[in-house]
């Protein structure tokens, strides 16, 4: 859904890529992901998100501070509602936006390759082999 100045909604088929000022809310059905990106791309550009507990990213999400998780992606009354309270209430869906976009901010790609490479260099120790510098790499 974008806004539009005039504030009336219209849905947003196509993705178009609008200025900041006129973007509500990022409507993405996503019943199931490990880590689904374009929640935390709308948080980066921040936006209010709303996900669901089958996404791997609503781990990032602190209910009500910086998003919403639903515990059932299918339960559309609940979707409907939030919805509704941000769209109604101004004041909280931009300060939704602001927290998720400074949560977004230290998931960057280096903090995941620096994560992964702890990961990986875990698991080789624990399998007994000697763990690699990022020199011999």
């Amino acid at each position: 859904m974008t806004g539009n100045p005039d504030k009336s909604l219209t849905i947003d088929t196509h993705h178009h890529i609008y200025p900041p000022r006129y973007v509500t809310a990022n409507l993405r059905r996503i019943v199931e992901d490990s880590f689904a990106l374009p929640p935390l791309e709308a948080m980066a550009c921040g936006l209010p998100v709303i996900t669901s507990v089958n996404n791997g990213g609503s781990q990032i999400i602190t209910e009500g501070v910086d998003g919403f998780v639903l515990s059932d992606p299918r339960d559309t009354i609940a979707l409907s509602m939030l919805l509704r309270r941000l769209y109604q209430d101004r004041d909280l869906c931009a300060l939704i936006g602001e927290n998720s976009a400074r949560t977004a901010q230290g998931y960057t790609w280096e903090r995941n390759a620096r994560e992964t490479w702890g990961v990986l260099m875990a698991a080789m120790a624990k399998k007994g082999q000697p763990a690699a510098s990022r020199e011999n790499i």
